[in-house]
């Protein structure tokens, strides 16, 4: 017996604000997991038992040590921006998005249901964020107020890049 049931119909709409937020945590665990906890050994050796002011005067002084830690922590931020940025442009999402069925896409095409990937130029730029230095720092609080306070549903760097987050929806 045939029921002339129509077919399911499916849409990409914004994802939801959790998933997005659990997604990010479960990047910046991955991260810690494979690459910061890579370095961890180093940079113990490196400052020791040392205090936050005693670190400032090894900054200060210019000592070896100091060397040491600004190559690690440039090597962590190239690796933590190349996970971002190279994930969402080959594959659309980062593991953590895979994880929660949510995806990058360039909002300046139609949306005709497609999942394509944005251009390298523009996950770059969404991602700037990772980088923990000014002007870049400045990034943290008015990426996610920007979102909080705009219908867009886009983080300020989403926008600037053209690119938002999606998720399928079926109806």
């Amino acid at each position: 017996m045939d029921l002339d049931i129509p077919g399911t119909k499916t849409f990409l709409g914004p994802a939801t604000i959790w998933k997005r937020i659990l997604a990010l945590l479960l990047d910046l665990f991955i991260i810690d997991f494979f690459i910061i906890s890579s370095f961890r050994d180093l940079i113990s050796r490196v400052t020791g038992s040392s205090t936050a002011r005693e670190i400032y005067r090894m900054v200060d002084d210019n000592t070896p040590a100091i060397k040491t830690l600004i190559m690690a922590f440039s090597i962590i931020i190239i690796l933590a921006l190349a996970y971002f940025t190279l994930l969402q442009y080959l594959l659309g999402q980062t593991l953590g998005q895979m994880m929660l069925d949510i995806y990058v896409v360039d909002s300046a095409q139609p949306d005709a249901g497609t999942k394509e990937p944005p251009m390298l130029w523009q996950c770059i730029l969404r991602n700037l964020f990772i980088i923990p230095v000014a002007p870049f720092i400045f990034i943290w609080a008015v990426d996610p107020l920007y979102m909080l306070f705009t219908r867009s549903d886009q983080r300020l760097t989403e926008w600037l890049s053209n690119t938002k987050v999606v998720e399928r929806f079926i109806l």
